[in-house]
């Protein structure tokens, strides 16, 4: 297909499809009608487009199998016989044609920021459905596929910017978040057996829902991150989420509903004691700076929904499961995103270990931030998702609903993700999740801004 290109190039002095845009450029190969050699050249004969046609036709098994195939069709072209010294100046064409297209490949597609292997990762991933945003943004020629280094991260967003004329960060003047641009892509998501297997060990009790939370994560299966979307770099804190209540009078489920919010009363965290919200965590105080807890995902939701303008093309939303755990994991395949050391886990993340002893979760961005430039996403505070929970397999759905028969009314049932101050290392991993009440289970949230077109 390539060395079919090159033809129409060099014998016309234009590309196949001339565009403005790499995306455009991919688009137009994969949907617009092949040209004709002809059409373009007048002394082209009939004979030769035909065979140039065969070597760009839309489906590779239409092609020619092999360049010994090419030679031989250009055998029956008049003036392209390829016998004795002809033959030898076809092989070297076609040498000539491949290191242009090295030559191509090397100005056109390499990375501008990234590590010198970062280029073998970008590979095209095709997209079945156009998936959430706008549906007038393009689908991504490139795409991050894990596993990735940290330096192969950050390449990957500055490209994926640079396609879409964004930029890789941004400060929201109407949230007052600040956001990175997650790359689309495709991971391996979810823990493998051995990794499940340590994780239950950590809760012993067999009746417990967390264990079958754990269960949940296996098998490992490869998801598509279909499009690129911008990610709040830290959970919503009190500040921004004040800032929000007096901007639209909003009251949270926790606030008008007795014993959904947790508080710290008498040196551990619990329901008793008092009524308690995100305004009140009993006998701590949460600074502007810390995250926003004993939020429902009703409240993150109306968070949302209160700066969104769908007219104007801005939508905030919540992160869907697999697109938290890509972003978490930001091309990593280990336990945590910097590895499976849990001794390292205090440089990234407040847990139970360090929590318990103040009684709160830090202050946002109080820790170093994973490869694509994330804040918090092990430990401190656990993040709404947007999905309902998914048992993963027949029969685990089925022994949790008899079990635990809150859990029958499936939309009622919503996804936690990271682990909080107050949850086992084993709980903080990547792939961990967790099944909670979305009406009256507290925990904090990060928000998606979706990536509008140009």
């Amino acid at each position: 297909y390539s060395l079919g290109c090159t033809l129409f190039t060099l014998l016309t002095g234009k590309p196949c499809y001339p565009t403005e845009s790499v995306v455009a450029s991919v688009l137009a190969h994969r949907n617009e009608p092949i040209p004709s050699l002809t059409e373009a050249v007048s002394e082209v004969p009939p004979a030769l487009d035909s065979v140039f046609r065969k070597m760009v036709a839309k489906k590779p098994d239409e092609r020619f199998a092999s360049m010994s195939d090419v030679l031989v069709a250009l055998d029956g072209v008049d003036g392209c016989q390829t016998d004795g010294t002809n033959r030898a100046k076809a092989f070297a064409m076609t040498a000539i044609c491949a290191l242009l297209l090295v030559t191509a490949w090397v100005m056109f597609f390499r990375p501008s920021a990234a590590g010198d292997s970062a280029d073998t990762k970008l590979i095209g991933v095709p997209v079945a459905k156009a998936g959430r945003g706008d549906p007038d943004l393009p689908s991504q020629q490139l795409a991050a596929v894990a596993p990735f280094s940290a330096a192969e991260a950050r390449a990957f967003q500055e490209r994926c910017a640079s396609q879409l004329s964004v930029n890789v960060r941004l400060r929201d003047s109407a949230t007052k978040l600040r956001f990175v641009l997650i790359p689309s892509g495709r991971f391996a998501m979810g823990a493998d057996v051995e990794e499940v297997a340590a994780a239950m060990a950590s809760v012993p009790y067999t009746k417990n829902p967390e264990r079958a939370c754990i269960e949940s994560e296996s098998p490992r299966r490869e998801v598509a991150i279909e499009r690129p979307f911008y990610l709040s770099i830290t959970e919503v804190t009190v500040g921004q989420f004040n800032r929000f209540v007096n901007a639209s009078g909003y009251v949270t489920v926790a606030e008008t509903e007795p014993d959904i919010g947790y508080g710290y009363r008498d040196g551990r965290w619990g329901q008793s004691g008092g009524h308690y919200h995100w305004r009140d965590l009993g006998d701590v105080e949460a600074s502007p700076n810390h995250p926003v807890t004993n939020m429902t995902r009703i409240d993150a939701e109306a968070f949302c929904q209160h700066y969104s303008r769908p007219e104007d093309g801005i939508r905030y939303r919540l992160p869907t499961e697999s697109e938290w755990e890509f972003a978490c994991r930001a091309g990593s395949e280990s336990r945590y995103f910097f590895g499976a050391d849990e001794s390292r886990l205090a440089e990234f993340a407040t847990d139970s270990r360090r929590g318990r002893q103040r009684g709160l979760a830090s202050t946002v961005a109080a820790h170093e931030p994973n490869a694509f430039g994330l804040f918090d996403m092990h430990g401190n505070m656990a993040e709404w998702c947007s999905d309902v929970f998914d048992w993963r397999t027949e029969s685990l759905e089925k022994r949790m609903l008899a079990e635990f028969p809150f859990y029958r009314d499936r939309e009622t049932v919503g996804v936690l993700r990271g682990g909080s101050v107050n949850s086992s290392r084993a709980l903080m991993r990547s792939a961990s999740r967790r099944a909670a009440m979305v009406r009256n289970y507290c925990a904090s949230f990060r928000v998606v801004l979706e990536v509008r077109s140009p």
